[in-house]
């Protein structure tokens, strides 16, 4: 009934008085400071039980507009209310829903207000006012979810540290109003990044899988290869079929239940772009990821795109981005790519945080300062099990900091947790090839204490998936790293850095420049292409976003 009901209100350009009645602004703006006043009393503003979740913004914005309509004159509804409803039923294609922004029940006003012509003039005056609230509301709660997001970062991923976007949404629909762009000022909140673009056409794609049949699941059994014969190709033909990666009249020269190479080069694509092992092979792992349903990509690309949006609207011209669930560091200069390595994370129980810093240095030939928890739990054992575990692995015991830093004599020392807990004495590797940071350590100072890190755990990079550390992100190419940095460093080429290592000695090099360093979460990433990556969920991070997303607005 209210689908019906927009196409017939939507389709008029303003919409007039009744009859030859004029409306009385005076009486629709009475009705407005009144609920400006109770407003100011009460925490919650209701408007035709309707919760209005802008009501700290509501009543700063209509005193500055002198408690005036805005979507109403004179003469009627202004066209103004056609590109704001608009906007509100198209927020579906940015992942989000209409009915937080009053959309059904503006609808049903509009309604009353174009079919009750008998309506009496106060009454009609209190619905405009009704209207205005909910329409002024929409906007701006709108607009505040499109900018900065529609859940709280820091209410479902508690080790947040991302500056958010800010603007005064009050301005911005002043000058909205002042200039009748409406729907272009909207429009101009949401995300500029080309992925969250991407993410956007991917995810009116995947709806329409989901709204389908979706695809089939392909059932548990052997590994299946290349020249294998079985009803389970038939099956997996069809799944790929159905996300519209593989083309049937391509394979329509083999038999369908034959495993053909064009159906290993498509699998082989479709496990580069969920970040597994690209062997051809239909193996456990590759079938779960097959047979993840339509309707959880669709998911999985409404909370990423969440995740765009509490993003800076750009990231400077040169910066470093981590992905922890692709377990990729990427270096961008101007939109480019420059630099691509494999990183190695925190476990999911010594999880990598999301945040900002920025990178000022870097240590050649680092100590390592062994953190508490990691010596309590993991040193401390091996220790007592092992008395010559703290010379095979190089470790130290230390006492103060700086210039009043002392060794101490390990015969002299019992290990304790007691002992580590007072801070005065600490476990230390020294540099050297065993040492757990590698040869060299990059260094953007946060309270997460987290930096980069080489590693002489080498194999660990050969693994699809990467969570393996305490916490610290271990990168696949420090050295090229390192060389990249200094490139404009007057002093520092790769001989000179190799030069250095070689001593074993400690040396804190200062960068030319400061380098952004954005540490950041995504399970699904769209290219131009529109190819999505999608990736495992590897910290349980996308259900608790998906329920944040679909409970009640938090206020603007």
């Amino acid at each position: 009934m209210l689908a019906a009901a927009v196409v017939v209100v939507l389709g008029i350009g303003l919409w007039p008085g009744f009859g030859d009645t004029t409306l009385s602004t005076a009486d629709i703006r009475k009705h407005i400071r009144d609920r400006v006043e109770a407003a100011r009393t009460c925490p919650v503003l209701l408007i035709e039980d309707e919760l209005c979740h802008g009501s700290e913004v509501l009543p700063l914005f209509y005193a500055r507009h002198r408690f005036s309509p805005v979507w109403s004159a004179e003469s009627g509804l202004l066209p103004r209310v056609h590109a704001v409803l608009d906007a509100i039923r198209e927020s579906k294609e940015e992942g989000l829903n209409p009915t937080d922004y009053h959309f059904d029940r503006i609808v049903e006003l509009l309604q009353r207000y174009h079919e009750l012509d008998h309506i009496e003039a106060p009454e009609r005056s209190a619905l405009l006012a009704d209207m205005d609230f909910l329409l002024t509301d929409a906007f701006l709660v709108y607009g505040s979810h499109l900018l900065r997001g529609r859940v709280d970062p820091e209410t479902v991923e508690a080790q947040w540290s991302v500056e958010r976007r800010k603007a005064d949404l009050v301005d911005i629909l002043f000058h909205a109003l002042e200039n009748d762009r409406i729907r272009e000022t909207l429009d101009s909140l949401a995300p500029e990044h080309p992925e969250y673009r991407n993410l956007r056409a991917a995810l009116a794609r995947y709806r329409k899988y989901a709204a389908g049949k979706g695809w089939p699941e392909v059932p548990d059994g052997p590994s299946l290869r290349k020249g294998d014969r079985t009803p389970r190709v038939a099956l997996l033909k069809a799944r790929l079929t159905a996300e519209e990666l593989l083309d049937p009249s391509v394979t329509t020269m083999s038999p369908p239940e034959e495993f053909d190479p064009e159906t290993e080069r498509v699998l082989m694509e479709f496990q580069e772009r969920h970040g597994l092992e690209v062997d051809g092979v239909l193996g456990p792992k590759t079938r779960r990821a097959l047979n993840v349903s339509a309707g959880e990509r669709v998911n999985q690309i409404l909370v990423n795109m969440e995740r765009w949006r509490w993003l800076p609207q750009e990231f400077e011209r040169r910066h470093i981005l981590v992905d922890i669930a692709e377990f990729r560091l990427r270096v961008m200069e101007e939109g480019l790519e420059h630099l691509n390595m494999k990183v190695v994370v925190g476990k999911p129980y010594w999880k990598t945080p999301v945040f900002r810093g920025t990178m000022t240095y870097l240590v050649l030939n680092p100590f390592w300062n062994v953190p508490y928890s990691i010596a309590v739990r993991e040193l401390l054992p091996r220790l007592k099990e092992n008395p010559d575990y703290l010379k095979e692995q190089s470790l130290e015991w230390v006492q103060g900091w700086g210039p009043e830093e002392r060794i101490l004599d390990p015969e002299q020392v019992i290990p304790s947790r007691e002992l580590l807990a007072r801070g005065t004495i600490r476990l230390r590797q020294k540099p050297g090839l065993q040492n757990s940071l590698g040869r060299i350590k990059f260094m953007f100072p946060n309270r997460f204490n987290v930096y980069l890190h080489d590693t002489p755990a080498r194999q660990l990079f050969q693994h699809s998936a990467r969570a393996f550390s305490h916490g610290c992100i271990r990168v696949e190419n420090p050295l090229v790293l390192a060389e990249y940095l200094l490139a404009k460093h007057p002093k520092w080429n790769r001989t000179r850095i190799l030069e250095v290592l070689e001593t074993h000695s400690p040396l804190e090099v200062r960068l030319p420049d400061p380098v952004p360093v954005y540490i950041l979460y995504w399970t699904a990433r769209a290219g131009e292409d529109g190819r999505v990556q999608f990736r495992e969920d590897v910290y349980q991070r996308d259900g608790v976003l998906k329920a944040a997303l679909i409970s009640a607005p938090p206020a603007a």
